[in-house]
């Protein structure tokens, strides 16, 4: 089996193991890849998923193929080929660039971003410099924005990752969301959600069509988070999380930027038409801010770079 593979093993002869992660939905292994002389990841999921629906594996490579067709930007994690196991026909393999910082999700209370409004407001302007290049290349949402999906490398720079595996039903931390909601809510029960609770927007919850303005508003849960070292609902149920985002406005942050705020409110708007309608109107107030803040003008947008992918990730 795949998952038999352990540290120090080599993958088809090629890639190094020199770490195992065990999640929920499957296991990434941190690799070296000796043909191309550099550190890769690869990510497998659980035969499970590909079992219970003859379609999965299609949808899968569909939408690995709208990662890997974004070409190559400096705020986005690369996806480089999707490939079948050669010792298993039915498992399929995703091949990802090695980002070797870690996750947002190590910042998040920390001073290294809790009451330092410039860090912040880099990340959100290099989190926008993402969605923008991603959007221009016909994605139409993440669906998963959060802390653990945007990765760093050690000179800081962030880079988005995990484009298109939520809609498959697959989040990187808690594997599939199922909730079952309380009738106020006006949430049908048992449903399966594109998203993380804790960062959707309240029409993810409804069952709506997630778009752009979707992940606007998780970026909002996700730099009020930054700014505050919490986010600005937490419950404990998912029952009463659900009904936060869907009725209760967030709380002030109270930062002595008052458009700091109005910017996180406007994120956060229960009603997609009132929060901005692209990144691109989110990076110009950021930018604004950073301008106020920072007392310098704002880092120039950061384009893409065109990526030919070739399935050479294949073994031979």
């Amino acid at each position: 089996m795949e998952t038999d593979w352990k540290i120090g093993n080599r993958i088809w002869g090629r890639f190094q193991i020199y770490q195992v992660l065990h999640g929920g939905m499957g296991t990434i292994y941190v690799v070296y890849d000796h043909e191309r002389r550099e550190p890769c990841v690869i990510k497998t999921l659980q035969d499970e998923l590909f079992n219970a629906d003859p379609r999965f594996a299609e949808n899968f490579v569909a939408e690995a193929h709208v990662w890997i067709n974004l070409d190559s930007h400096r705020n986005i994690t690369r996806a480089i080929n999707v490939a079948y196991s050669h010792t298993r026909p039915t498992r399929l393999l995703l091949f990802l660039e090695f980002v070797s910082g870690g996750d947002l999700s190590r910042w998040i209370g920390t001073p290294r971003l809790t009451g330092n409004l410039r860090q912040s407001l880099i990340f959100g302007l290099q989190f926008a410099d993402g969605m923008i290049h991603a959007q221009s290349r016909g994605l139409r949402a993440h669906r998963d924005v959060k802390p653990s999906n945007c990765l760093l490398t050690n000179d800081g720079t962030l880079k988005i990752t995990d484009f298109g595996l939520s809609k498959l039903g697959i989040v990187s931390n808690s594997g599939v969301t199922r909730i079952s909601l309380s009738a106020p809510t006006n949430v049908e029960r048992g449903s399966v959600f594109d998203g993380t609770p804790e960062y959707m927007a309240p029409e993810q919850f409804l069952g709506s069509h997630a778009d752009v303005r979707s992940d606007i508003y998780s970026f909002g849960v996700m730099f009020f988070e930054m700014l505050r070292g919490t986010r600005p609902f937490v419950a404990t149920s998912p029952e009463e999380l659900a009904a936060l985002h869907l009725h209760k406005n967030p709380p002030r942050l109270k930062n002595r930027n008052r458009q700091v705020d109005e910017l996180v409110a406007e994120c956060l708007a229960k009603n997609p038409n009132d929060r901005p309608q692209d990144f691109t109107m989110v990076r110009e107030r950021l930018s604004e801010l950073y301008e106020q803040v920072a007392a310098t003008p704002a880092p120039t947008r950061v384009t893409g770079i065109p990526f030919n992918v070739r399935d050479d990730r294949q073994g031979r």
